[in-house]
């Protein structure tokens, strides 16, 4: 009982600022409960836009009442509107007017040859979806539609996956590398608001065939506890619904970085067990020759900094050590005329 207390106290420490995860996500997205009349929102969403900057405008009102609105119907128009807005501004050559929209995330790669659009529905109390669209610059078919289904038909870790399979997802960080093949590919890092008592977090491949089709998945991730020579298509970490979990690419240690998790106490009593921090982080190092992520179990060898400041010595040579004390103050003479002392 003590050792799982002792596990859950860390957990909330991380949700309050832990060195990982406090830096993971900007926000996360989810269902805002709180007072808020559709009104305020609905005008702009409903009304015809006719220019790419009208355009821009819906967009914020739908993500608004995507986030806001209690009603689930209003939601959802405003989940397949954002979809159908984001397609328009593609086929204008407009898309920066949705890379700052509040609410839906925007990923591209440096060259921008590719721009992701995710966003979040919540549905229920356990039920989120996700949408998503991503615009390459391919002229003819650039513009690809993502459909939440790799959950629905079971194919979460082990497959890749194509766009209409797409394991849904709010993407919060990219990074790219190399497949053994040669081809370029990215992780893809993201939130899953996944049930009642518990979220993921997700680390995922993008990837694109010789015809340009996308791919999301690829057997590149190696290992992990228990499993040294295991793989899989996607990182997914589980995890209890009030615990805050970091996964993201580390630029000191050179490698994906993920807290990591031990069995802890469920939520409510009757839930399941749940996965909670413990303070210590795992995680997974590129091999560049054959283009996976090898599996490293607590990174507690991390060095700080090589170069740390030191403080110089306060005595710099014998002479000074005789002359002056610990504080590098001149020494006081030692007085000898003091009387003798006499013994009682």
């Amino acid at each position: 009982m003590r050792s799982t207390t002792i596990l859950l106290l860390a957990s909330l420490w991380l949700g309050t600022g832990g060195p990982l995860s406090a830096q993971v996500d900007p926000s996360v997205p989810q269902f805002v409960a709180s007072d808020h009349q559709d009104s305020t929102h609905l005008e702009v969403f409903t009304a015809f836009a006719k220019t790419s900057r009208s355009e821009g405008h819906k967009l914020a009102a739908a993500s608004a009442l995507l986030r806001r609105s209690r009603a689930l119907d209003v939601r959802q128009a405003a989940f397949d509107t954002i979809a159908q807005v984001i397609d328009r501004l593609a086929t204008r050559d407009s898309l920066y007017y949705a890379t700052e929209v509040e609410g839906i995330s925007h990923m591209q790669s440096d060259d921008a040859a590719w721009q992701l659009f995710t966003w979040q529905l919540f549905v229920n109390d356990s039920t989120y979806r996700y949408g998503g669209v991503l615009v390459t610059d391919e002229t003819s078919t650039g513009v690809f539609h993502l459909d939440d289904q790799a959950q629905i038909k079971g194919l979460e870790n082990e497959y890749e996956l194509s766009v209409d399979q797409w394991y849904g997802a709010l993407y919060y960080g990219v990074f790219p590398f190399t497949l053994k093949s040669g081809r370029p590919a990215w992780l893809l890092f993201g939130y899953d608001a996944d049930g009642f008592y518990h979220r993921r977090k997700v680390a995922d491949v993008l990837s694109f065939s010789r015809s340009g089709a996308p791919l999301f998945g690829a057997e590149v991730f190696r290992g992990k506890e228990g499993q040294p020579q295991a793989t899989f298509s996607r990182l997914i970490l589980d995890y209890r619904v009030d615990a805050r979990v970091g996964l993201r690419y580390d630029e000191v240690l050179g490698g994906i970085v993920h807290d990591r998790l031990v069995t802890g106490p469920p939520v409510v009593r009757g839930a399941p067990p749940s996965r909670i921090p413990d303070g210590s982080y795992d995680g997974y190092v590129l091999d560049e020759d054959s283009g996976t992520w090898i599996y490293r179990e607590e990174w507690f060898d991390r060095v700080v900094s090589p170069t740390a400041p030191r403080p110089e010595p306060v005595l710099n040579s014998s002479e000074e050590a005789t002359s002056r004390d610990l504080f590098g103050r001149p020494k006081k003479p030692r007085r000898t005329d003091r009387p003798a002392r006499v013994p009682r």
